[in-house]
């Protein structure tokens, strides 16, 4: 990883080749998230540059996702949407993949869907929902059908998707999680076991396998905070795990909600349900059957109870000791939360009801089993008011640039 004190001379001198022209001066180099985020500013403004650019480089050895592929990943996508012209996250405008360096457009400093989820205005939240999922619709819209331009990208060839299992983020097999679930709830005999369940496991996946017309581009993580509003649009940040999946485990996002994100909270179903029709209408320009009510919930319930067994992965360990999140509420919390969303979901379609039903039975032995204990849960702040018998989340301490954490509160 670049040290600090040699990234100004990095960045000049891959500014200097990307202009043309010798870029002498750099004001200042300040850190925008913890020690691999920058922002450069120039002395002068550069045509199609502007007055700064965002610098990131990859992580260090041990650190979380400090990978040299999730590095060249992000320059594959950014450069295979700047190429294309799609406008869903900073426009790439140059690199040094041996030294884990990429330059791209800066956004500015507009707030992200988590800001506005934490504040207090329940009217901005829902609006800055219902950009998030006309964003990701048009994302994966516009992205539809080009999954071997992206291969391209990554100096790959040949249609690495179609045809292949569904898979989750970082290449979790469905199939595989599945499987260690099921031998970790045998293990315990007083839980609910998972009987007759196979023949929708097997349509679950069948579902969700990464084929046309919903094989499209995600970013890999559609969290709140790796969002950012730029002149009044919101685009996507963090394109380090970005591949091509089944569009709607994506979705997943707002109906469950945000499952895997550090900010997870709950919100009421009328907050989502906007953004989920926004997601529809910005897809159905490609793909009109979308807007079929037994096609789409059919797949969302397999994109929901797919999530939910990746996610109840953890159920051993937190079964052993609940552990705490500094937004407020507690994993074990989570989990059953995140598994009845999948659940609510589930059952509005008639598709794989007993694996539904399953989960619907786990998520109860798992409450009485934990209920010697506290299972607080977290609402947005936006949403507080609404539901009062929630406490409200406080926002997720972020990276600082010494290599720890700050809180924000």
């Amino acid at each position: 990883m670049t040290a600090p004190d040699d990234l100004v001379q990095v960045v000049r001198d891959l500014l200097t080749g990307q202009t043309g022209m010798p870029v002498e001066e750099i004001h200042r180099l300040e850190p925008v998230y913890g020690t691999t985020v920058f922002r450069c500013t120039m002395a002068r403004p550069f045509d199609d540059l502007g007055e700064s650019v965002i610098v990131k480089r990859g992580r260090g050895a041990g650190e979380f996702r400090s990978e040299a592929a999730m590095m060249q990943n992000e320059i594959a996508a950014l450069r295979f949407l700047t190429a294309n012209e799609l406008p869903f996250g900073p426009r790439f405008i140059t690199c040094d993949i041996e030294a884990g360096i990429v330059v791209m457009e800066d956004l500015g400093d507009g707030p992200s869907l988590e800001d506005l989820l934490f504040d207090d205005d329940p009217r901005a939240a829902i609006d800055g929902l219902v950009a998030f999922g006309t964003a990701l619709g048009e994302l994966h819209a516009a992205t539809a059908g080009h999954a071997d331009a992206f291969l391209t990208a990554q100096g790959q060839q040949g249609s690495g998707w179609i045809g292949s299992e569904a898979v989750g983020p970082m290449g979790t097999s469905y199939r595989s999680s599945w499987e260690a679930l099921r031998t970790s709830i045998g293990a315990h005999p007083g839980l609910p076991q998972p009987r007759d369940v196979r023949p929708d496991i097997d349509a679950m996946l069948l579902t969700l396998a990464p084929t046309a017309p919903y094989l499209a581009m995600t970013n890999g993580d559609p969290c709140p905070a790796n969002t950012r509003f730029a002149s009044g649009v919101l685009r996507f940040l963090d394109f380090e795990m970005a591949t091509f999946h089944h569009a709607l485990l994506d979705l997943t996002a707002l109906h469950m909600p945000f499952p895997a994100c550090p900010c997870w909270s709950l919100m009421p179903d009328d907050a989502a349900a906007p953004a989920i029709q926004a997601w529809r209408d910005a897809f159905v320009r490609h793909h009109p059957g979308v807007l079929d009510d037994e096609e789409y919930f059919a797949g969302v319930a397999a994109a929901c109870l797919a999530r939910a067994i990746v996610r109840s992965l953890r159920w051993t360990r937190l079964d052993a000791a609940d552990e705490p999140h500094p937004v407020g509420f507690t994993k074990r919390a989570q989990l059953v939360a995140t598994i009845d969303a999948a659940v609510r979901v589930a059952q509005r379609s008639e598709a794989l009801s007993a694996l539904t039903a399953w989960f619907a039975v786990l998520s109860e032995a798992l409450k009485v089993r934990w209920s010697t204990a506290p299972l607080p849960r977290t609402v947005f702040p936006a949403f507080a008011i609404a539901c009062p018998d929630l406490r409200p989340g406080m926002l997720p301490p972020v990276p600082d640039s010494e290599g720890g954490f700050r809180d924000r509160r």
